[in-house]
């Protein structure tokens, strides 16, 4: 008898610990500390990933009233190609660049970004691409991600670009396709669609 319950706890630890395993927290609502809410579209699997904001906003990405003053931003790489803008973790880097450059209020994609609370960010364009392309099987707001966001109360994903953290010049930053196939530069002072990012 004592063997077969030894058996048995073996079995079910060992069937636990591979559904656990299997169980990712993609698609699922993230809530933060200070109350902000997230759906969840990277699981590491320790316990840590990354969230999108529920909304989105149409802000530019430097004021307009700036466009003969605007800045490059030291601390962010500048690239002349797109493809080169494939790194996914360089957001919260490039939003800590901006801000230490522009202040919290220089950017107003930053600024939207950053109002959600603490540890939100303009993430870069390969970040995006990864929640857009990889995460939401690139169908736009048919896709899981998106749906997710809906089913939670939120706003899925509408806009046909996203603007990134990446830069390409003091004028022009990277945006992203709403299937994150394509990644274009953009004036920063034209107004384009934002969703904040925050790692947990």
């Amino acid at each position: 008898m004592k063997k077969l319950f030894l058996l048995l706890s073996a079995f079910l630890f060992a069937f636990i610990s591979n559904a656990q395993e299997l169980t990712s927290l993609v698609g699922t609502i993230k809530v933060f500390e200070d109350g902000s809410k997230g759906v969840v579209f990277f699981d590491k699997g320790d316990g840590h990933g990354i969230a999108v904001s529920l909304d989105e906003v149409e802000v530019c990405w430097y004021p307009a009233k700036t466009k003969k003053t605007m800045q490059d931003i030291s601390g962010i790489l500048n690239v002349n190609s797109p493809e080169l803008v494939n790194n996914p973790d360089c957001g919260v880097a490039n939003t800590d660049a901006i801000v230490a450059q522009l202040g919290k209020e220089g950017s107003p994609a930053v600024k939207w970004c950053m109002s959600h609370g603490d540890g939100w960010y303009l993430p870069c364009a390969g970040g995006l691409r990864f929640l857009l392309a990889v995460a939401n099987k690139g169908e736009g707001d048919k896709g899981p991600i998106s749906i997710a966001i809906e089913m939670l109360g939120g706003q899925g994903f509408t806009s046909s670009w996203y603007w990134s953290s990446s830069e390409m010049s003091a004028r022009h930053a990277f945006n992203v396709s709403r299937s994150g196939s394509a990644i274009s530069d953009e004036n920063k002072y034209e107004s384009v669609a934002v969703r904040a990012f925050r790692n947990f």
